[in-house]
């Protein structure tokens, strides 16, 4: 740790004694099966070939991070939306040495395995652990036929659904939000129903998951709706009469151009680093009005951070099943609460503005209950919520997870909007 400098504005670490109900994060060995960073050559201005592809090529340790070893430019690489920079680096190896990599990673890392859906007990998987890129193996393609527009894939996503077609490929540029509304509820203009500043997002990996479940739910469009809620981990899925389930694509590209942010993994460094100077920007018709001049921070003490990162959400809360139970703890509750009726009133920002200034309680004077319950109501990191970058549903990490603008309009990231159920696809 004494390797990352602290901001200037706090206090060195070692004023903070260390809690005594977590582990420390060195008692979580990194993989033996994965080479050093060292062993892969440089970044270089190399233009990979048709049989090239960029993929992942092992982890960093925090002191290999700390080196500030360069990547590819975004553009040149087609998995930047992945890209953790407090994990993992790229490179570009030939096909065939990805896939012997690849097999060998598979082969002997236990957390590809399928004894590895359970995790020991009372721990989630450490951010810069060896767990942290539990998931499923990416296909091995370079996408460089898939489908790479929005209302091209949603009439393709209907085809698979409801006629039968086999699925193809998505392309890098597209991204995907699963939502449910009410019967009588109109489309918003935004890509978030509330107009939240923030919203949850999923890339082509994801996407290609929709329609392999499309296609095992042989034409049952609420099978279809029930696996995705069961997939991405809502909270009690099920379909109910009276709600229509939509999808709605959208642009990468266009997204990340959106300010006052682009495209971002929601790991709980990220969380962190972002809070401490956010800009609020909303729409008024096509107008973006930013509010550059009165940025806004939200700032936790250490002891705060590190225990929202290494610990789950039922040690830092107390909660055993999901938020809002009666297992929870009373400062977690009663600053859930708070927060939740400040958002009713002036949304998402509101709350965030309440908990800057909360009566008689200063944001460094919060514990991890409190803001463990600032993350749930302002930023929708719900109990399941990991921070390590992938979508967890209870059970596995499923793909990669971002954050993008929820309240630019549609048009303005190239989206296009379609219910799959109750039926009204082509």
């Amino acid at each position: 740790h004494s390797q990352y400098p602290e901001p200037t504005r706090y206090e060195p670490r070692s004023q903070y004694p260390e809690p005594t109900r977590y582990e420390p994060h060195s008692q979580y060995p990194e993989p033996t099966s994965y080479k050093p960073y060292s062993q892969y050559h440089e970044p270089s201005s190399h233009q990979p070939q048709d049989h090239e592809v960029y993929f992942e090529v092992g982890r960093q340790t925090p002191e290999e991070y700390s080196s500030e070893r360069s990547i590819y430019p975004a553009e040149q690489n087609p998995h930047r939306g992945l890209h953790n920079p407090y994990s993992h680096d790229y490179g570009v190896v030939s096909f065939e040495s990805l896939i012997a990599e690849e097999l060998v990673q598979l082969e002997h890392d236990p957390y590809f395995s399928s004894a590895a859906n359970e995790y020991p007990s009372g721990s989630y998987p450490s951010p810069s652990g060896s767990n942290h890129h539990k998931r499923q193996p990416y296909y091995f393609t370079d996408h460089t036929d898939c489908i790479n527009e929005p209302d091209k894939w949603l009439l393709h996503l209907s085809n698979v659904l409801y006629n039968g077609a086999e699925p193809e490929c998505t392309g890098y540029n597209l991204m995907i939000r699963f939502d449910v509304f009410d019967a009588d509820q109109a489309d918003p203009v935004a890509l978030n129903a509330y107009g939240n500043l923030w919203s949850w997002a999923d890339k082509n990996d994801t996407m290609d998951v929709y329609l392999q479940k499309a296609k095992e739910a042989n034409g049952d469009g609420a099978a279809f709706a029930l696996a995705i809620m069961t997939y991405v981990g809502f909270t009690n899925p099920q379909v109910e009469p009276g709600k229509r389930y939509s999808v709605t694509v959208f642009v990468e590209e266009k997204t990340e151009t959106t300010p006052p942010f682009g495209v971002f993994s929601p790991t709980w460094k990220n969380l962190f680093n972002y809070l401490r100077e956010f800009i609020d920007c909303k729409y008024e018709g096509n107008i973006d009005d930013c509010d550059y001049y009165n940025p806004l921070s939200v700032v936790f003490t250490e002891e705060v951070k590190h225990n929202l990162t290494y610990l789950n959400a039922t040690q830092v809360t107390g909660c055993v099943n999901s938020f809002g139970d009666p297992s929870c703890s009373a400062s977690f509750t009663a600053m859930r609460n708070d927060l939740l009726d400040e958002r009713d009133k002036t949304g998402v920002i509101g709350a965030a503005r309440l908990y800057m200034n909360y009566p008689g309680i200063s944001m460094l004077d919060m514990i991890d209950d409190q803001a463990r319950a600032f993350f749930d109501v302002v930023l929708d990191c719900t109990y399941l919520f990991t921070g390590n970058g992938y979508g967890f549903n209870g059970r596995d990490f499923t793909g990669a997870e971002f954050i993008v603008r929820g309240n630019a309009p549609l048009s303005v990231i190239g989206g296009v909007r379609s219910q799959v159920y109750p039926r009204t696809m082509a």
